[in-house]
């Protein structure tokens, strides 16, 4: 085999087949990191419902996000917000409306406390019948849900605008300081059961970890071939690369 490589074109190529190997290489890693935390988190989210003393014990909200809990208390049932959002009810239904929040009041260490609870999904034709998803209790219960940790705005949401009334992503301090709690958690709960009503619906817990890695590797790498195939062509289409002792012949 006779190779000559331009030297220029076989430096860069070296450079950016280099650094397209890396990108890979790291993609796995996050990929497999990735696939142990989705792992964790969906074996957490199956576990026996604690308390919720019990899992802030554990740590901060990232060691015990997607925890089921149990709480007692009462809904603060005069308070409530409306967080705009769809809800993907199958592969090809999308629904939009609002998740509806409430706060709920419970004991801790003898001190009152508040937390917001996402008690669940109504569509836009349910908003203008607020006596669908309104009629709480008043009595002490007991509420089963998922620890979900406060949204941050991003940069393609919208601000909410609380004087309106109109909310496009979960701002739970807000939604503290909207009501007034001074002793409110920085987290919320999504309910997993709702006996009291029909509306709002339960959602199910959906983990928020989406593991794209592996995409991610596949177009790396492939880049990287696509790199090396270019290259060989090249200098095979130039009669610097063959496997003879003598060139190829030329033809008009």
């Amino acid at each position: 085999m006779t190779f000559k490589p331009y030297p220029w074109l076989t430096f860069f190529a070296t450079l950016v087949f280099a650094a397209l190997i890396t990108m890979g290489v790291w993609q796995v890693q996050r990929y497999e990191w990735k696939t142990i935390l989705n792992a964790n988190i969906a074996a957490a989210a199956k576990l026996e419902p604690a308390s919720l003393g019990a899992l802030t014990a554990l740590g901060t909200t990232e060691d015990f996000k997607y925890r089921p809990v149990k709480i007692t208390g009462n809904y603060v049932a005069d308070k409530q917000v409306l967080v705009r959002g769809q809800y993907k009810k199958s592969a090809r239904t999308i629904l939009y409306g609002y998740y509806v929040f409430t706060p709920f009041e419970y004991l801790s260490e003898g001190a009152a406390k508040y937390i917001m609870i996402d008690r669940g999904f109504i569509t836009e034709n349910a908003f203008a019948l607020p006596e669908t998803y309104n009629q709480l209790p008043t009595a002490e219960l007991v509420i089963y849900g998922h620890v979900k940790i406060a949204e941050t705005q991003g940069g393609f949401l919208p601000d909410n605008v609380m004087a309106d009334e109109v909310w496009y992503w979960r701002d739970i301090a807000s939604m503290a300081t909207k009501f007034g709690f001074q002793n409110a958690d920085n987290f919320y709960v999504s309910l997993s059961q709702n006996d009291l009503q029909d509306f709002p619906k339960v959602t199910k817990i959906e983990i928020k970890s989406a593991n794209n890695h592996l995409s991610y590797l596949i177009t790396w790498f492939a880049l990287a071939a696509g790199l090396l195939i270019l290259y060989i062509y090249l200098h095979i289409y130039a009669g610097r690369l063959y496997l003879n002792h003598k060139p190829p012949a030329k033809t008009d």
